[in-house]
């Protein structure tokens, strides 16, 4: 998947919903740390992601998967160009 469709995706609703609406305790503090600091999932490592989340980095790398992404690293990038997009239209 091109970097353009990757942070289309996290700025999709469906994204958000997908998420949010998965009953896994660990993914719901996932996605709330997702909405809340969406840098923290584009610029800190899986392991730091699964720390503030409280969460196992497994538990990050399924999250990922669950949400269309090959992996951690994937996401990652989806979130910067996502954040990228943002700033550039806020500016």
């Amino acid at each position: 998947m091109g970097m353009l469709g990757s942070s289309q995706r996290i700025l999709d609703k469906t994204f958000w919903a997908r998420a949010r609406a998965e009953p896994s305790a660990c993914f719901e503090r996932l996605a709330k740390l997702a909405v809340e600091r969406p840098d923290v999932f584009a610029f800190d490592s899986g392991t730091q992601i699964a720390v503030l989340a409280e969460v196992s980095q497994t538990s990050v790398v399924r999250f990922a998967v669950f949400n269309g992404f090959r992996g951690i690293q994937e996401m990652k990038i989806a979130f910067k160009e996502a954040l990228k997009a943002h700033l550039k239209r806020t500016q």
